[in-house]
């Protein structure tokens, strides 16, 4: 019996994206075409020691996130995971007072960003993701298209990529290697590879920038600020700027001070970037600059959540400092300060033959309308359709085989480009909601009101959480 055609796709980037296209592929194979696939990541293997760091929830959706699992066959096992997050939100404002509060809903379960990388991770083979591999190159192999280079099963794309692993002893020159493919999907993220194959357009800077600290063991470090910023999701709003946190895995939390700043720079020209080394200098920074967070402005319990995120943060690096263990400061994420960027709301790009793109590298935004993991991973549910709709009759050649896909995957682009452009336009307005309003939270908290009251009356779905 002949063996089934084979399709070689080389999958960049393993996040949320690309591990669930890559589990889909595993789960549900084409009936008659061998789909070969190859995961590109430049991060080493995570260790199950990074698995288990404190990292900020996710809420997945019933029509796009927890649809994907479901495909995946992973819904038995994520349901052990979401008891350590809570679907619980509380709205404050700069002071501290407390507009809105609720338990959540039931339909958007939370899951720690790390769990859901190792559930993930649990649906693809080993052998099928290449860690600690720099892509340093993708071109067209035009050659590909000569009647005798299809004959011989000569690929479209050529990878060309280097390892970065430890271990690795050669040369730059002999690490560095080639393979062709068919089809080569970008879920490379923000700065994405492959996108720059399909336009000129990149993104932009969102005009928000993010300071990020972790608290862990708050309920026994903190319990007063445990009882602050609740089970679930907290933030509080005004001056063009919003004290955000979430609670994760090993009773932790994690603080994101967001910044509306027209400076792409801000963190850099304020000194803010050098002082993430030195967390007792950055608290005095934050909390002694009116025009940061000054006690003119925010109230003492969102600038004791902020003193607390820096005095963990300085406890976490002396702890490694008096350990010597240089692989644990290496695994601990420490204070990030970064500009956040986005793509135009309506952007798309011009359909390209063996290529093409999901997650942020196709659409990507502020996390304003805790949207992005889930428009990620239904776009991999629908590629995942399009790659293995596959003509039904045998005998098909590679070339009519890949031509059905490329038909498929061009629809795939049209249909998420409907899907995904009025949630980046909500998105949008969210941030403009919580990050430009004189009266913050009011507008915010009016609009989830009258989304709750929409869906409980059967007028449509309810509103977007950040």
């Amino acid at each position: 019996m002949a063996s089934n055609p084979e399709i070689k796709i080389a999958i960049l980037g393993a996040g949320p994206g690309g591990l669930t296209l890559a589990s889909l592929l595993s789960s549900n194979p084409s009936p008659n075409v061998t789909i070969n696939y190859t995961i590109f990541d430049l991060r080493p293997r995570p260790s199950p020691d990074q698995l288990s760091l404190p990292s900020g929830s996710l809420d997945l959706h019933a029509e796009s996130g927890l649809l994907a699992l479901s495909a995946c066959n992973l819904t038995t096992q994520f349901q052990a995971l979401k008891q350590e997050c809570s679907e619980a939100s509380i709205i404050a404002d700069a002071k501290g007072t407390v507009h809105w509060s609720d338990e959540g809903f039931g339909e958007r379960p939370e899951v720690a960003r790390n769990k859901l990388t190792e559930l993930l991770l649990s649906g693809v083979p080993d052998e099928r993701v290449r860690w600690g591999c720099k892509v340093v190159g993708v071109v067209e192999d035009t050659a590909s298209e000569s009647t005798e280079a299809k004959e011989s099963g000569r690929r479209r794309w050529i990878v060309t990529y280097k390892s970065q692993h430890p271990s690795n002893t050669k040369s730059e020159s002999e690490s560095i290697s080639e393979e062709s493919f068919d089809l080569i999907i970008g879920s490379d993220g923000a700065h994405s590879r492959i996108r720059s194959l399909l336009t000129s357009i990149q993104p932009h800077y969102s005009s928000i920038s993010c300071l990020t600290l972790t608290i862990p063991q708050i309920s026994t470090s903190y319990p007063h600020l445990s009882t602050t910023i609740g089970t679930g999701s907290f933030v509080a709003m005004g001056h063009r700027k919003a004290v955000m946190s979430q609670r994760g895995a090993g009773d932790s939390a994690r603080i994101y001070l967001m910044l509306r700043t027209e400076s792409e720079s801000f963190f850099q020209d304020s000194g803010i970037s050098n002082l993430c080394s030195s967390p007792e200098k950055l608290k005095e920074k934050l909390l002694g600059d009116e025009q940061l967070f000054g006690s003119s402005n925010w109230g003492p319990g969102i600038r004791d959540l902020i003193a607390a995120g820096c005095d963990a943060e300085a406890e976490a690096i002396a702890l490694d400092s008096k350990s010597g263990n240089a692989k644990k400061t290496y695994e601990r994420e420490g204070i990030t300060a970064r500009p956040l960027y986005m793509l135009p709301t309506d952007f798309t790009w011009t359909h390209k033959k063996g290529l093409t793109l999901l997650g942020d590298a196709a659409h990507l935004m502020t996390p304003f309308a805790g949207e992005g993991v889930n428009c990620a991973m239904l776009d991999a549910l629908e590629l995942s359709k399009a790659i293995t709709s596959s003509p039904t009759q045998s005998g098909a050649t590679d070339e009519e085989i890949l031509e059905v896909i490329d038909g498929k995957i061009e629809e795939y682009e049209k249909k998420m480009w409907e899907r995904v452009h009025p949630i980046q336009e909500e998105t949008l307005r969210n941030l403009h909601m919580m990050m430009d309003d004189v009266d913050a939270p009011k507008g915010f908290v009016d609009w989830m009101k009258g989304m709750i009251e929409a869906a409980m009356a059967g007028e449509g779905k309810g509103g977007e959480r950040s």
